[in-house]
């Protein structure tokens, strides 16, 4: 799932974009432009998000689902 920096004062669907900590930076994940990749093309992880999975499984739900 694509992660991303929003600086702008839009309002973000929290659902759909939810906010994720990674190195202490806060990102959107961006369930509604993920993808298959094929797994040569990942680099080496950066950090860990299993504490924050609820979130990014529910913006996938959202994402299969249409809700």
């Amino acid at each position: 799932m694509p992660l991303a920096v929003l600086d702008f004062a839009g309002k973000v669907p929290a659902t759909l974009c939810p906010v994720i900590a990674v190195n202490g930076q806060r990102l959107y994940a961006l369930a509604h432009f993920a993808a298959p990749l094929p797994a040569r093309q990942l680099r080496r992880p950066v950090d860990n998000v299993a504490t924050q999975a609820s979130a990014l499984v529910a913006a996938m739900d959202a994402v299969l689902s249409g809700i």
